[in-house]
């Protein structure tokens, strides 16, 4: 199998024809053709690397390898192995299917990712030496930022969480069989309920969740209604989560303020970590446990 190129074209067309400038055989080959612009038909052709993440051991790593199916206009998404010893590319999840968010335990003997083959996005564990695979989860919304306790008996993740609506329309009367009427009006007292492409919000929030290694019901850790989201990170002792959330009670009208905060996976108790001016994102925990490491961005209000 030859080894693909972090962008690459598939395209070949029989029109294509190839010259060099003025003969000489060192110059670059260009395009004789007026086919070589891009078209948007070309996106088709296109793949790209993806969210590369390593084994342990720093020998091989496993990445996403993206395209486009032009019969579903829907993105392909495969998981390949790169040795970095002898630069060789090979298929590890590449059927009909698609696969994402690889992630390694700590020892490096089981791949965690995402796959929504059987319908919905779904957490999956896949042992390496074995090649054998477990479905983990049975969610009803579309799990995120899968991260593994440093002692590989759990997994975090975040997962939007549904809570009522909010209505002011109570006691209707009974509509008569056969009767039509008119859709009950929509009640709305948020500032975020709408977003672009994808019309009225649903409401809710970010939440953040832990499932053991070995399946199961998981536990919802973060209950507020603040939206808890983005990369987590596990204490060493597999203990806490970071997280960044934005958890001002006027939250909705400070879409670009975050901070980093720790909680305690048994008892749900939350606590800041960072306090300053700006967004604060991605924490990362040095393996020592003393330091956390984040994405900041120093909000001068310009």
């Amino acid at each position: 199998r030859g080894r693909p190129s972090s962008i690459q074209s598939r395209r070949s067309r029989a029109s294509d024809e190839y010259e060099r400038q003025d003969g000489d055989k060192s110059a670059p080959i260009h395009l004789a053709s007026t086919n070589s612009v891009l078209d948007y038909a070309d996106v088709f052709e296109l793949e790209y690397a993806a969210s590369p993440t390593f084994h342990p051991s720093k020998e091989m790593l496993v990445y996403e390898r993206r395209s486009m199916d032009i019969m579903t206009d829907r993105s392909k998404i495969q998981l390949w192995t790169y040795d970095l010893k002898t630069q060789q590319h090979l298929p590890l999840l590449a059927d009909g299917n698609s696969y994402s968010a690889p992630r390694f335990s700590a020892d490096g003997e089981r791949l965690a990712y995402l796959s929504a083959q059987d319908g919905k996005s779904q957490i999956y564990v896949r042992w390496m030496e074995t090649n054998r695979t477990a479905k983990l989860s049975s969610l009803h919304s579309s799990p995120s930022n899968i991260t593994w306790s440093p002692d590989g008996q759990s997994i975090a993740f975040t997962m939007f969480t549904p809570t009522q609506a909010t209505s002011i329309f109570k006691n209707m009367p009974k509509m008569p069989k056969d009767a039509k009427w008119a859709d009950t009006a929509k009640y709305i007292d948020t500032t975020q309920y709408r977003s672009d492409g994808a019309g009225f919000n649903s409401p809710g929030f970010q939440q953040v969740y832990v499932i053991s290694a070995e399946g199961g019901t998981p536990h919802q850790v973060t209950v507020d209604e603040f939206n808890h989201g983005g990369q987590l990170s596990w204490s060493t002792d597999s203990k806490a989560l970071y997280f960044s959330a934005n958890r001002d009670e006027n939250w909705a009208l400070l879409p670009y303020e975050s901070n980093i905060y720790r909680v305690n996976i048994a008892t749900g108790e939350i606590e800041s970590v960072t306090e300053e001016a700006g967004p604060e994102s991605a924490p990362l925990i040095s393996p020592n446990g003393k330091y956390v490491t984040c994405r900041w961005v120093n909000d001068r209000y310009l």
